[in-house]
């Protein structure tokens, strides 16, 4: 799905030569609508991966850009340029191109972008160097499904705790830094009103732990936060959505833009496959199992705090069948 363009000029081009424009479609996610549609904006990247390319979009107008932002000042969006194979994060553009094909090979950390008028423009991006033009060819909806009661009854929780497979069968020294955090944030919300202090010590202490743009206490964080909105659980979500942005500022810019898509109820498909089976519907083991390939540690994350959101809810404390 990439067409070839000619334009005069380009970087590292001499007068006698042009660089092709690489113009192809993305699957984008709803939640990148208005930022495609809307006037064109500057934007930076933040981070290159070899799936993806994080892009920081800057809450003030000018020609600078967001790398002109203030020291600490935030940003107000984020969006993530994904190869065909990477995991589908809420603010994505997923392109046609796997990431064995290094979609993302001439793409540097601070590259300018523009992002608006129905595309991404990045320029340097694309072919030889050329400029890479992203254009949405339909849009998917992030939010997870509301499950509603199906999460509360006794058979979800039994189910719920094959969750856990997923941070007992990797090492103990790569878990236990936020495996006792998680169950702290466990107890407090077992209060169907939970104690806001409570709530936010345990939020506190998962906020940025671990390394990498998304510290798996983050993902703890997230898991739980989307787990009481997929289960309609109003009450305990607004008050862990309160104690995480009172933590916030303690951990990376894109995990905290994660965080908030979180709250809002947005997740990768991964997680919403696995609140489907432990709702009753699909195979619970196989969903676990994608789940679990999220990251190094960002799906065993993920787990544990779902896993104690449903115990919350369910108000049970079930072992599951061999």
């Amino acid at each position: 799905m990439s067409l070839p363009v000619q334009a005069a000029g380009g970087r590292g081009d001499g007068p006698s030569r042009k660089a092709e424009v690489g113009v192809g479609f993305v699957v984008a996610s709803s939640v990148t609508c208005g930022l495609l549609r809307g006037d064109p904006r500057p934007a930076r990247v933040v981070a290159v991966l070899d799936a993806a390319v994080y892009l920081e979009i800057s809450s003030r107008p000018g020609d600078g850009g967001p790398g002109d932002s203030r020291p600490g000042e935030p940003a107000t969006a984020w969006v993530a340029l994904l190869a065909r194979d990477a995991v589908r994060v809420p603010i994505g553009l997923v392109t046609a191109l796997p990431s064995q094909r290094r979609p993302f090979a001439a793409v540097t950390v601070g590259d300018r972008a523009v992002i608006g008028g129905g595309e991404l423009a990045l320029p340097g991006g694309g072919p030889a160097g050329g400029d890479a033009v992203h254009r949405p060819l339909r849009y998917w909806d992030p939010t997870v499904p509301r499950f509603g009661a199906a999460l509360g009854t006794a058979s979800a929780a039994r189910r719920a705790e094959a969750l856990a497979q997923l941070a007992t069968a990797m090492p103990r020294a790569a878990t236990d830094p936020w495996r006792t955090p998680a169950q702290a944030l466990e107890a407090a919300l077992g209060s169907p009103d939970p104690d806001p202090h409570r709530l936010a010590e345990a939020a506190g202490a998962l906020a940025g732990l671990g390394p990498g743009l998304t510290p798996a206490g983050d993902d703890v964080l997230a898991g739980a936060l989307v787990t009481l909105a997929a289960a309609g659980d109003g009450t305990r979500r607004a008050a862990l959505a309160r104690a995480v942005e009172g933590v916030v500022g303690r951990t990376t810019p894109l995990s905290a833009v994660l965080l908030a898509q979180a709250a809002a109820g947005r997740a990768v498909p991964q997680v919403g496959d696995v609140l489907r089976a432990v709702a009753g519907s699909g195979d619970l083991d196989a969903v676990i199992g994608r789940l679990g390939r999220v990251g190094h540690t960002s799906g065993a994350a993920l787990a544990l705090g779902m896993r104690a959101a449903l115990r919350a809810v369910t108000g049970h404390v079930l072992r599951r069948c061999a």
